[in-house]
Formats: structure tokens, C-alpha cells, sequence
């Protein structure tokens, strides 16, 4: 990921290829997560560092939008989002409650599908990236907000028991 944001910054920056190695990353990060479960290769272990992974690559996918352009604000906004989600859920967890509550709108396939999604529209109007990063930020906290108020009424349900 930390590849990808260079990329972008570049005189002649390669929005396809960062495009690419976030897809990349998406992908392998859900397929390591099948093959463990398959292979009943689980650990706590494994569990904790695919968390701090999934983690570091929120931040770096709105890392690569402010690096383009997006307002560092709505940019700093739509990553708090994605963090509380999963904190939401790793709080509920530590409080016994291991079950999702809810599939929300701003789950991680999501975010990694707007990074890829507006990093290559950006390759094909690269004149547009600015604008492209601006509105790719803007959707990932109004879905981060509505994801927020999904899980906040799903543990609302499942936490007053």
C-alpha cells in the first residue's frame, strides 16, 4: 500500500498500477483468511495481525486519496469512520458478544472497492483525480456514517440483553 501512495505521487502519477496493488492487497487479505479457516490453520495470533493489517490498509486508502487531493478533513473523517466501525465490533467481541450484529453499508470489501474503483477512474481522467479523490472521500464517510448507525443499532439490540 505504501507502494501505491507513492505511485501517486509521481510527476506522471500511475493510478492504474496503485489501482491494481489495492485490489491486489484486497485479495489477498481475504484469501489468507480462507485458507486458515480451511486449513484450520487458526490462531489468535493470525486473528490479531489481520486485524492490524485490515487496519493499516483503511488508513492507507485515505491516505491515497489525500495524497491526490481529497480535503484533508473529509479525509481524516472518512478513515475515523472505517477505524470505529471495526472498533465497534472488536469492543463488542471484548465484551463477550462475538457475533456481527449487522452486515453494514461500509464494510472493508467496500472501502477497498472505492479505492479501487475512483483510483481507476482516475487512471482513465487523470485530469479529474483531484475531483475523482474529493468524491471517493465524501461517499467513504457518508457510507462510514451510515455503517456507524447500523452497527450502533445492532449492538444497541444485541448489547442491552
Amino acid at each position: 500500500m505504501v507502494i501505491a501512495i507513492y505511485l501517486v505521487t509521481l510527476t506522471n502519477p500511475r493510478f492504474g498500477v496503485a489501482s491494481a496493488l489495492v485490489l491486489l492487497v484486497g485479495f489477498i487479505d481475504n484469501f489468507d483468511g480462507i485458507v486458515a479457516v480451511r486449513t484450520n490453520r487458526e490462531t489468535k495470533w493470525g486473528a490479531f495481525l489481520d486485524a492490524i493489517v485490515d487496519r493499516i490498509v483503511d488508513v492507507c486508502i485515505g491516505l491515497l486519496f489525500i495524497v491526490i487531493g481529497a480535503p484533508l478533513e473529509i479525509g481524516i473523517l472518512a478513515i475515523s469512520f472505517a477505524l470505529v466501525h471495526e472498533y465497534m465490533r472488536a469492543r463488542a467481541g471484548g465484551l463477550g458478544h462475538h457475533e456481527v450484529a449487522t452486515i453494514t453499508a461500509a464494510e472493508k470489501p467496500t472501502r477497498i472497492a472505492l479505492g479501487v474503483m475512483f483510483l481507476l477512474a482516475s487512471a482513465i481522467y487523470p485530469t479529474s483525480a483531484i475531483e475523482l479523490a474529493t468524491f471517493a472521500t465524501v461517499t467513504w464517510a457518508v457510507v462510514g456514517l451510515i455503517g456507524f448507525a447500523q452497527l450502533m443499532r445492532g449492538y444497541r439490540k444485541l448489547l442491552k440483553q
